[in-house]
């Protein structure tokens, strides 16, 4: 027992008499403040800041909000932070509150009350798809018809190839009810593509040099000259432009993205039967958007898009998309997805 117990004295000190072994009643025994709580399915884990003194001992008790018998933890051990309840009732209010208990089991009055509510585990999503954009991603989803649990979704967007971490991949968290149907834009909906005739349905709108043939849906370049297709679009000086198109029918050689007019700005050199994603910043004087051949490539493209990125789009690339029900104390679902989409 520490010697302080004994020799506070009220001419000299400020503040209450520390607690002691010989303390006669519950008026100096301090009140702790509420327990934070959290639920670990249908458990309740109460957190709470450690005993001020080794002779006070923390003690919980807890029961339902609409009724009066209150279940008691025990008093619990002197450096103890948490406690754990057993498994409670599903989506039924309780209240929870705390008191310290002397050695020599004086108790202390009982906290305020912290409420909370555990709930189960919602069901799984109907449907959830998600279909890339120009600078962005549209997920839809459909909840189960009967679904007291659902509360929230929670939706995750991962490089493809990585696994997922809810922690850093984490995207937003949308509100969701039982048989509902929500879409939800990641990025900007508002970009719209700068080039007539992307799909090479005709020659409307393009320019081609040498080597090159519009047919069949695709423009084609064929072995033996360098040249180039082109069509007009409105640039301006500064903007980072993002780029799509696919190369298919690869067979040798490599193409070049370009930005021409005034100061051109060239794009690494590509290959391969894949589509393709890429940025350029457009410099003075850029009118045009291009995509040279080396004289040794054959190949075609096809599904061409340049667009003018802007600060809410949502990150270019394959992405990997999980959206998972939660209920209001965030017990989760069964996940869905993967689903994969590629923003431009």
């Amino acid at each position: 027992m520490p010697a302080t117990a004994y020799s506070w004295d009220p001419d000299q000190e400020q503040g209450d008499a520390p607690v002691s072994e010989n303390s006669e009643t519950d008026d100096e025994i301090p009140v702790p403040d509420p327990p934070t709580v959290t639920f670990v399915g249908m458990a309740a884990e109460l957190s709470f800041e450690p005993s001020p003194s080794p002779i006070l001992n923390i003690e919980a008790r807890w029961k339902r909000t609409n009724q009066s018998t209150w279940t008691e933890s025990g008093v619990l051990a002197n450096a103890a932070s948490t406690f754990t309840t057993p498994a409670l009732t599903e989506n039924v209010e309780y209240e929870f509150q705390l008191r310290y208990v002397t050695e020599r089991g004086l108790e202390g009055n009982w906290s305020v009350s912290a409420l909370g509510t555990p709930s189960g585990d919602p069901a799984a999503l109907d449907s959830f798809t998600a279909v890339g954009g120009l600078g962005r991603a549209t997920l839809n989803f459909d909840t189960a018809t009967v679904d007291g649990n659902l509360n929230t979704i929670a939706i995750y967007r991962v490089p493809f190839g990585q696994a997922l971490n809810k922690t850093t991949h984490f995207l937003t968290r949308i509100s969701a009810a039982p048989n509902d149907t929500i879409s939800l834009t990641d990025g900007d909906a508002t970009p719209v593509n700068l080039l007539t005739n992307p799909g090479f349905s005709s020659d409307v709108g393009w320019t081609t040099t040498a080597g090159w043939a519009i047919a069949n849906g695709k423009a084609s370049h064929a072995l033996g000259v360098y040249g180039g297709i082109s069509q007009a679009v409105t640039l301006a000086a500064g903007t980072v432009y993002r780029i799509a198109y696919t190369i298919l029918d690869y067979d040798a050689g490599a193409l070049q993205t370009r930005l021409t007019g005034g100061t051109p700005v060239d794009g690494e050199w590509i290959w391969g039967n894949e589509r393709k994603l890429l940025k350029l910043t457009a410099a003075s004087g850029n009118t045009a958007f291009q995509v040279d051949a080396s004289t040794d490539c054959g190949a075609s493209i096809d599904d061409a898009v340049i667009f003018a990125e802007t600060g809410t789009c949502a990150p270019q690339g394959v992405w990997n998309y999980y959206a998972i029900p939660e209920s209001a104390a965030l017990v989760e679902g069964p996940a869905s997805g993967p689903i994969t989409a590629t923003i431009i």
